[in-house]
């Protein structure tokens, strides 16, 4: 088992290239920067049922930025507004949208309910 203790008398010059290795959807857990710079990286490999549970969490914590980027990224403009059915916690949606409000509403998203609002009248136009 690695002690963090042992990483903190490794060189400098060996960790920049250590760091070099290590995937892009890791680094992006590190801390905000990498997280920001490397999100698409984090979204982009996980599978469609985990990519929900990770949309909920974001809706459940209102974080409108991850969102915003979520929408305007990861899901296609045609599937967001498509009528299909989506079935969560026993309730039959009309479309991707009417699922992704109601979560908002359910989680008093208010942030993430603009942005869902802004990106449904973008659509429109």
């Amino acid at each position: 088992m690695l002690n963090i203790d042992h990483l903190n008398g490794i060189p400098d010059e060996i960790k920049r290239n250590i760091y070099g290795f290590i995937h892009k959807s890791i680094k992006s857990n590190l801390n905000k920067t990498n997280y920001l710079n490397n999100r698409k990286y984090k979204i982009q490999n996980i599978n469609y049922k985990q990519q929900n549970n990770y949309v909920r969490w974001i809706i459940r914590n209102d974080k409108s930025e991850l969102f915003d980027y979520y929408l305007n990224n990861i899901v296609r403009a045609s599937n967001v507004m498509r009528s299909k059915r989506f079935l969560y916690n026993g309730k039959i949606y009309t479309s991707k949208y009417n699922f992704l409000n109601a979560l908002c509403i359910e989680f008093t998203a208010s942030n993430c309910r603009n942005i869902l609002r802004m990106y449904a009248l973008k659509l429109a136009s």
